[in-house]
């Protein structure tokens, strides 16, 4: 169970950052253009109705995920996408007229000043509703195979071309439901890997909802197995139930696990969000790694970039991680860049390396600017 206490404090930072950045919004495309009277009484109440009803599907989603129809749960997500470009894009406007405002002032008389604000709000309008539209072509257009090769010291030569696969941040629940796991799983049986990662996030949701859309999983036989650890969203749903429940659909958890193949190690570790819950098992990357065969490339599975320091300190030569979805869209791509070094991509630190994907689905907003979802194919080489 979290700690109350910082359960309590996140909501209520979020929900007042949430209020702000809505009354922000409202003050900027609507009390500025619009003069005193019925027109801005009326697009007030109806800001008011839209960020009232589809905010309380954003927060109460996943107690109403079985009641609410798909269309209904891409409508609320998709305008907390269009929510976080508008007040981007009029953020930005407002900071290049700050900073031309230096220089030349701007205009005082009524009617130019609310001219100018109706010309920025239209123009924000237009350019959050084609970038949106974009995203949501991304975001739903087939997922593609990322394929890419990696060198490990040690690697014998018999393992050289070994095949596994990765997939992470499916988020199967709020607005990827079964007909996207079904894609997923064929894209995947026609790669015929030998070994197959799931690195969290699987899931957003109950297990009597869910389970149904996760049956095709289950046609996933690869020689070696499939593989899987906790990501952040597990827990929110209720790790312990999908701990148990998972193994019905031939995924096998790894909590502070190892696992010998002929040519390397694999060990995997419960998520970093784990520690906060304080009946679930805490990520452990010494525990995992503990009693390897220091002849072999270990290769852990860690949900999030931050385990890379620990990793890299107890001698993993590979992680493979997901969590960031490279931002998936922006504004979230500034911020997690801030966040984390590793946000998309191969890095190398030494002989210390880690694989981030950038998602095989989507969460919140149905998205994506400026990333694709990917199902990742990695072939293991000899250094």
């Amino acid at each position: 169970m979290r700690h109350p206490l910082s359960t309590l404090i996140f909501l209520a930072v979020f929900l007042s950052v949430l209020g702000g950045l809505h009354y922000y919004l409202w003050r900027r495309i609507v009390r500025d253009p619009f003069a005193e009277g019925r027109g801005r009484r009326l697009a007030t109440w109806t800001f008011a109705l839209v960020a009232g009803v589809l905010g309380t599907g954003i927060l109460f989603g996943r107690l109403l995920l079985q009641w609410l129809p798909r269309w209904a749960r891409y409508v609320a997500n998709g305008w907390l996408g269009l929510f976080a470009l508008a007040v981007s894009i009029l953020f930005l406007v407002d900071v290049a007229r700050a900073l031309v405002r230096t220089v030349r002032p701007g205009p005082t008389e009524p009617e130019r000043r609310r001219l100018f604000a109706r010309l920025v709000a239209a123009g924000t309008g237009a350019a959050s509703l084609g970038l949106g539209a974009w995203g949501v072509r991304t975001a739903l257009r087939r997922v593609r195979v990322k394929r890419l090769s990696i060198a490990l010291d040690r690697l014998p030569a018999a393992a050289d071309g070994y095949r596994l696969v990765q997939l992470t941040d499916m988020h199967v629940g709020a607005t990827l439901d079964g007909a996207f796991v079904e894609q997923i799983v064929a894209e995947v049986e026609a790669l015929r890997p030998d070994l197959i990662a799931v690195t969290g996030d699987l899931v957003d949701g109950p297990i009597a909802l869910l389970d149904p859309w996760l049956q095709p999983l289950r046609r996933l036989r690869p020689r070696d197995g499939v593989y899987f650890v906790t990501g952040n969203h597990e827990y929110y749903a209720g790790a312990r139930a999908w701990l148990a429940h998972l193994p019905s659909l031939g995924l096998r958890p790894l909590q502070n696990e190892r696992v010998r193949f002929p040519g390397f190690e694999l060990a995997g570790v419960p998520d970093w969000s784990a520690r906060h819950y304080d009946d679930e098992v805490k990520p452990d990357v010494a525990r995992a790694v503990a009693g390897r065969d220091a002849s072999l490339p270990l290769i852990l599975l860690a949900h999030q970039p931050a385990h890379a320091e620990e990793a890299q300190a107890n001698g993993v030569d590979l992680q493979l991680a997901g969590h960031t979805h490279g931002g998936q869209m922006f504004p979230v791509t500034v911020l997690v860049h801030l966040y984390t070094r590793f946000v998309a991509g191969l890095y190398r630190r030494g002989p210390f390396q880690i694989y981030v994907s950038e998602g095989t689905g989507f969460w919140g907003p149905p998205m994506r600017l400026g990333t694709e979802a990917e199902v990742t194919e990695i072939t293991l080489r000899r250094a």
